[in-house]
């Protein structure tokens, strides 16, 4: 079973586009994006999870459409991106 599968993936910005990015990732498995800067690798991340609207393809997690179940598997799941946005604190 894959946790993950996504099928031309495509996200479009005026000087950028993702373009027809596929794979897939069995369970038990870990997986990690490598790249130059400007390669498309939170592109990716943040069209796969709803954070951007991509332009098309499928996403599917835990076997469930990401656009058809979002709210039940970000239930399931974990994302930290590179920024944090909490508020700062005085102790």
């Amino acid at each position: 079973m894959n946790v993950l599968e996504v099928v031309n993936l495509r996200k479009e910005y005026p000087s950028f586009t993702l373009d027809n990015v596929s794979f897939s990732m069995p369970k038990g498995y870990i997986m990690g994006f490598i790249g130059e800067n400007g390669a498309g690798k939170t592109t990716t991340l943040k069209a796969i999870l709803n954070i951007i609207r991509k332009d098309g393809g499928s996403v599917r997690i835990f076997n469930k459409d990401i656009d058809e179940s979002e709210i039940d598997i970000k239930k399931d799941i974990a994302f930290m991106s590179g920024r944090s946005f909490y508020p700062k604190r005085k102790i």
